[in-house]
């Protein structure tokens, strides 16, 4: 058994694993968005995300989800753009 093998989980464990996936593409997409608020701080992005109508993953944007999609952007621990 080399250092090469892929690591394969059970079923349950892979649909855990679904959400992060669906949750990362999301912030994927929104990252021409969170450029344009890099300067902006995380309640502040919320509420000009709020006050553009852009679609949230809940009913509105709350600082939270956009501390966590800025989260979701970096790469390695290193922030990329914020």
């Amino acid at each position: 058994m080399g250092g090469d093998a892929v690591k394969v989980y059970p079923a349950s464990k892979a649909r855990r694993h679904k959400p992060r996936y669906v949750a990362q593409r999301r912030a994927e997409a929104l990252r021409p968005i969170f450029d344009e608020l890099a300067s902006m701080s995380d309640k502040e992005a919320a509420e000009e995300l709020n006050r553009r109508g852009t679609q949230a993953p809940g009913a509105k944007w709350h600082t939270t989800m956009v501390k966590r999609i800025r989260q979701r952007l970096t790469f390695k621990g290193l922030k990329l753009r914020y």
